[in-house]
């Protein structure tokens, strides 16, 4: 019974740090991918993905969506929403 706080305990101080540490991550990586589009747009491009006309607009939307998510993530604000982003981007 004890194992079982114990572990519940350490879940709690856990589950915040890495929620920290992935919205960091996420607004970094936006921000990177914000202030260089056309680098991004390039990097997307060759990926062939995604067809051409579409390389620009998902360029420029991406950036902004994982700075929102890491924002939500590091505040703690729309957490269930965030980590469905987060996850959405991840995929």
């Amino acid at each position: 019974m004890e194992r079982a706080a114990s572990k519940a305990r350490i879940s709690s101080y856990l589950s915040p740090v890495f929620r920290i540490i992935l919205g960091a991550m996420f607004l970094y990586a936006g921000v990177t991918h914000a202030l260089d589009p056309q680098g991004f747009a390039t990097a997307v491009a060759n990926y062939r993905i995604l067809p051409g006309a579409l390389v620009n607009p998902f360029a420029v939307v991406l950036p902004w969506l994982e700075m929102i998510s890491g924002v939500t993530l590091i505040l703690g604000i729309f957490i269930p929403g965030s980590t469905l982003m987060v996850a959405g981007l991840l995929f």
